[in-house]
């Protein structure tokens, strides 16, 4: 069953992948909108940004919320050890092709490391943001 689950953990995964690349593009152009060595900078000196914050913070609550369900659900914890057993045991028999097992595998691994760590908020939050001041070094 988890089998024919894997389309939809895998979209759940790229949409956490998704959140981090806007979140850190989102950071970035802030950033560069306030570097005190633009000379537009003065221009977004008192800009609302409650919409922005606000909407970053419904993305990352949805990537926590994910977490979560992965985190709290030990029927899907249980099974995905199965899954990832039965897949190295009897994978490359069951696929039939050993370029197919690969990307199976491949698949597996980025799932296990991404969606199925329970850890796609703190991924999206800890990543190197780098939006430090070009002019003064700040961060």
């Amino acid at each position: 069953m988890l089998g024919r689950a894997l389309p939809k953990l895998q979209d759940a995964s790229n949409f956490g992948q998704r959140c981090r690349d806007v979140a850190l593009n989102a950071m970035q152009q802030l950033a560069g909108l306030f570097d005190a060595s633009q000379a537009s900078s003065a221009l977004w000196r008192g800009a609302e940004l409650r919409g922005v914050v606000s909407r970053l913070g419904a993305m990352l609550s949805s990537l926590l919320a994910i977490d979560l369900v992965v985190r709290g659900n030990e029927h899907l914890r249980d099974a995905w050890d199965a899954f990832q057993r039965a897949v190295q045991l009897e994978g490359a028999a069951a696929c039939g092709d050993a370029a197919r097992f690969r990307a199976l595998r491949e698949m597996v691994i980025s799932l296990d490391e991404g969606l199925m760590s329970g850890r796609l908020f703190l991924r999206a939050l800890q990543q190197p943001y780098d939006v430090g001041s070009t002019a003064t070094g700040d961060s």
